[in-house]
C-alpha cells in the first residue's frame, strides 16, 4: 500500500474515532440533561399532589369566620381583602369577625351573598395577606385528588383529602347545575 493511501486511511480512521467520541459525549450530556429534566418534572408533580406541600401553601389564605351564633371557614381571594365563604355561615348576622391563620383579627363587611348556591363575599381592610388563586375547573378530571382545608368547630387548619368523583352533575339542591362531585 502506498504511503499516501495509508495516511488517508489513518486520517479517515481518526476522523471517525473523533466523531464517535463527540457523539458519545453528546449522548451522555443529553442523557444527563434528560435525567435532570425528568427528576425536576417528577419533583414538580409530587409537589403539586403532595398534601403537605399544598397545605403549607394554602393554609395562610384560609380564615375562620365567627358571627354571633355561627362559625365557619373562608378563603382570601384577593390582595385587597375579599373573602369567599358559605352564605349559611353569615346570613342574618350583624357582626362578622375574621381570624387569619397568623392570628390577626378583623371585622368583615358583607359584600353580597347567594343563599341558593350558599356563597357569600366578605371584605376585610388588611394588607400583607396570603391569597388563594382559582384553578381551572374545566381542567379537572374524574379521579383527581382534592384537598379541603378549613376550620370546622374552631379547629384551625384542618386538612382532609378526597377525589373528584364525577363532573357535570345535573341534580342538586338548587336551580344551578353542572357541579363537580367529590
Amino acid at each position: 500500500m502506498k504511503r499516501r493511501t495509508q495516511r488517508k486511511l489513518i486520517a479517515a480512521s481518526l476522523i471517525i474515532v473523533i466523531a464517535l467520541q463527540i457523539s458519545i459525549i453528546y449522548m451522555i450530556f443529553n442523557e444527563n440533561q434528560s435525567e435532570q429534566y425528568l427528576q425536576e418534572r417528577i419533583s414538580s408533580i409530587k409537589n403539586e399532589t403532595n398534601v403537605n406541600y399544598v397545605a403549607k401553601n394554602a393554609i395562610p389564605a384560609v380564615v375562620s369566620i365567627i358571627t354571633e351564633d355561627k362559625s365557619g371557614s373562608g378563603i382570601i381571594v384577593s390582595n385587597d381583602g375579599y373573602i369567599i365563604t358559605n352564605a349559611h355561615v353569615i346570613v342574618g348576622s350583624k357582626n362578622i369577625t375574621v381570624s387569619l391563620s397568623d392570628k390577626r383579627i378583623f371585622k368583615a363587611s358583607l359584600i353580597g351573598a347567594d343563599a341558593q348556591v350558599d356563597v357569600a363575599l366578605l371584605r376585610i381592610n388588611s394588607s400583607n395577606i396570603a391569597i388563594i388563586e382559582f384553578g381551572d375547573s374545566d381542567a379537572v378530571e374524574v379521579g383527581d385528588k382534592v384537598i379541603a382545608i378549613g376550620n370546622p368547630f374552631g379547629f384551625d387548619s384542618t386538612v382532609t383529602t378526597g377525589i373528584i368523583s364525577a363532573k357535570h352533575r345535573e341534580r342538586g339542591p338548587t336551580e344551578y347545575k353542572d357541579f363537580l362531585q367529590t
